[in-house]
């Protein structure tokens, strides 16, 4: 789910996130809430008009999707040829290039060098207000759930 759909109902989210503690310590396995968790897992996505256009799933942790967001930020102060995020895992590989007014982006798997044909031109000024926005809304968001659940999942 988005932060844009989470802002302003943390507390249902908190309640989910609290059956999901309560069951899984009832049945001795309160372990596997720890990180990593599948149940508590942070993604980011670029989105384009038509929607979806990179993902990378296997950035699942706050401080990985915090990482990944701070760096698009700066997608519009980035000089062309500029690296703005270059991550492998899992077979999959996301390389998001500064190109002045615009930044570049090619996701694939990893398969040798990536390839040309697949890859995508945003407007910088664009990619890099998403993503100010979308980290200020995921920090919002966290800080209520920690304060709900009196415990930090994501981190």
């Amino acid at each position: 789910m988005a932060t844009t759909d989470l802002l302003g109902r943390e507390e249902g989210l908190a309640e989910h996130g609290a059956r999901l503690l309560e069951v899984a310590g009832a049945h001795g396995k309160a372990a596997s809430m720890t990180r990593p968790s599948p149940y508590f897992t942070v993604a980011p996505a670029i989105l384009g008009p038509d929607g979806l256009l990179a993902t990378w799933p296997w950035s699942d942790t706050l401080p990985e999707a915090v990482l990944a967001l701070e760096a698009l930020a700066a997608a519009d102060r980035a000089a062309p040829g500029t690296i703005l995020w270059d991550d492998e895992d899992q077979g999959w590989h996301l390389r998001i290039i500064g190109a002045g007014a615009s930044a570049c982006l090619v996701e694939w798997d990893a398969e040798g060098p990536p390839p040309a044909e697949d890859a995508w031109r945003v407007d910088a000024a664009e990619l890099a207000g998403q993503a100010a926005s979308a980290l200020e809304r995921l920090r919002t968001v966290h800080a209520r759930l920690v304060k709900r659940l009196g415990r930090d999942l994501w981190s």
